[in-house]
């Protein structure tokens, strides 16, 4: 299941509908029309703070471990969330607060900034973990 998946089921489990959803989105992150939902469950553009909030209302619906919302809107994962999660939530909403405040911006730019961002944090991630798994090895 993906994360546009998810992120319906979420909505589903509330009984909101997309109009419903957009509200309680906007009112909690600023951000959330009808169409704004329809796009974050068909996967296209779902920013950090929509995450975030989604996320909570996974924990409250029980879809989620408490303090694994954003972790289970991202990927799936139950299991108590990584630190390094919280990590990447706020570096993408620290890029989301930059591309607000640049409205000259075209969107195929800002979908850039955005997909140049998630790449290097996608990159730290691994390399962490490889650090972790080398760290580990008894061979050394």
């Amino acid at each position: 299941m993906g994360i546009g998946a998810r992120l319906k089921e979420t909505r589903l489990a509330l009984g909101f509908t997309q109009e419903r959803m957009a509200a309680h989105i906007n009112e909690h992150s600023g951000k959330g029309s009808r169409a704004s939902v329809s796009n974050w469950e068909t996967g296209r553009a779902v920013e950090a703070e929509v995450v975030r909030v989604y996320g909570e209302l996974a924990e409250q619906l029980g879809l989620a471990e408490a303090g694994s919302g954003a972790q289970w809107v991202l990927d799936g994962e139950t299991a108590a969330r990584d630190p390094s999660v919280d990590q990447v939530i706020q570096y993408m909403s620290g890029i989301e607060l930059f591309l607000r405040s640049q409205p000259d911006l075209s969107a195929r730019a800002r979908h850039q900034i955005r997909e140049f961002y998630r790449s290097v944090v996608e990159e730290e991630q691994r390399d962490r973990k490889a650090e972790e798994i080398a760290g580990d090895d008894p061979g050394e």
